[in-house]
């Protein structure tokens, strides 16, 4: 006895439904693709300013990211004239690194407390007129949620110039 795999009773209307599904079911993975190839998803930076009393901070970080993944947090101080042997001060908000498993930071401080909400680090002057600090972490996976963040330059225990910025979390 055998068995026919043909169907007997073909509902035109019903193949082209599940054609047209199928469809846009492929277009809608070609897009999805084609938007992670491009970048669209992964993470982007973003960067703030702020000068006062000849002292510069520019401050490049994750304006959207993504748990697990690598993220910026570059610190620039730039002064006029150099730094003339005094250590720089820069303050950045514990509640913002929190967010990230950090792997390293460059140069080293030579010194770090905390005070309140904020972990001071203590840079031995550079010889030239602009100090770059890298922090290369992760944001870590249990982050589901943006967060805000600030970084400051501080002389004689004052703030002298500072800078507030948010990273928004995506899926």
């Amino acid at each position: 006895m055998s068995w026919s795999t043909v169907p007997t009773d073909l509902d035109l209307r019903r193949l082209h439904v599940s054609r047209a599904i199928r469809r846009v079911g492929i277009i809608l993975l070609v897009v999805l693709v084609g938007v992670g190839a491009t970048g669209w998803l992964g993470v982007k930076s973003g960067a703030v300013s702020a000068s006062a009393a000849g002292t510069g901070l520019d401050v490049r970080f994750a304006r959207v990211a993504r748990p697990g993944l690598a993220a910026p947090l570059v610190i620039d101080v730039r002064r006029d004239g150099g730094f003339a042997g005094r250590d720089v001060v820069v303050e950045i908000s514990t509640s913002y690194l929190a967010a990230f498993d950090w792997n390293t930071m460059f140069p080293d401080p030579l010194d770090q407390v905390r005070e309140g909400d904020r972990l001071v680090l203590t840079f031995p002057a550079p010889e030239a007129d602009r100090l770059r600090i890298t922090l290369d972490a992760r944001l870590s996976p249990s982050v589901q949620a943006g967060f805000d963040g600030t970084v400051a330059v501080r002389e004689a225990g004052e703030r002298i110039v500072a800078v507030a910025f948010r990273t928004e979390v995506m899926p």
